[in-house]
């Protein structure tokens, strides 16, 4: 990992290179500041790529992962995965 978030070194992940986060430090999408938490998520609100990120989270979930992912925290993610 490069520290920055997203990494679209995996091919699969060839859509982050258009992500509004690219080449942020990946700290960011960690914290449980809730000032910082919405700072983030109105980030991801003018992401082209909002949803393949939301995707691709939800497709990776367990329950250990945490963080902002498109837009969502992971328990925001966890009531959305229940209700698909």
């Amino acid at each position: 990992m490069n520290g920055h978030y997203p990494n679209p070194a995996e091919p699969a992940l060839a859509w982050a290179e258009d992500a509004a986060c690219r080449g942020r430090d990946v700290s960011e999408f960690f914290t449980k500041n809730q000032r910082r938490v919405q700072e983030i998520k109105n980030l991801c609100e003018r992401c082209p790529v909002r949803e393949k990120c939301l995707d691709e989270a939800l497709r990776a979930e367990d329950t250990s992962r945490y963080g902002i992912y498109g837009g969502l925290t992971a328990e925001e993610r966890a009531r959305l995965g229940r209700r698909r």
